[in-house]
């Protein structure tokens, strides 16, 4: 075992070594595997197998999306078995308020996020109370969600901070659509203005 780890070690990304008989390439991608197998039987010598390896690894990988973990990269299309709203990092949910007599329910609209520290994150927009909510304020919470998260993205692709604190006030203010030109922390507008 000792062997094995030493020359994995050693070996080109996503490739390792399967019971000393074969070299295994695999990449993940959206939730789905892609993987291949090179019996060093198969071919002329041991380094003529890894050769075929790195080659299907380098095509293969000139046909998928870059990975979600890379910089200024995102998911397509939701993992399996997550459930996002609208786009890829929203999602929109029930929330019951345990502290309260009757436990409410609001409507909320979370962004998943990474902060500059790469710790991830969720901001949440509470719409409202489930039972008194408007579909004005229902729109709101998702417009502002959803340029919360094109802002963080944008940041991202450009290697600039990302600054979520115009958001903190975003029940009076209209952040939306997202807009590059906007980034300062007034760049909102009075969301009750005619």
């Amino acid at each position: 075992m000792a062997l094995q780890t030493r020359l994995s070690r050693t070996l080109p990304d996503q490739i390792t070594i399967t019971n000393y008989e074969a070299y295994q390439v695999r990449i993940a991608r959206d939730g789905d595997e892609y993987s291949a197998s090179f019996t060093w039987t198969k071919y002329a010598d041991q380094k003529a197998a890894l050769q075929a390896a790195v080659e299907w690894r380098d095509r293969l990988l000139a046909i998928l999306p870059p990975a979600v973990n890379g910089k200024g990269s995102f998911r397509r299309k939701p993992m399996k078995g997550k459930v996002s709203w609208g786009r890829v990092g929203v999602t929109r949910h029930i929330k019951r308020d345990q502290r309260r007599p009757g436990r409410p329910k609001y409507l909320v609209f979370g962004v998943n996020w990474t902060d500059h520290d790469g710790e991830p994150r969720i901001k949440q927009f509470q719409a409202g109370r489930v039972e008194t909510l408007t579909w004005e304020e229902e729109l709101h919470a998702a417009l502002t969600a959803e340029a919360f998260r094109t802002h963080w993205e944008f940041s991202r692709s450009k290697n600039v901070p990302f600054d979520p604190e115009p958001y903190l006030e975003w029940k009076e203010t209209c952040l939306y659509p997202f807009e590059p030109d906007r980034l300062s922390a007034n760049s909102g507008v009075d969301c009750n203005a005619d």
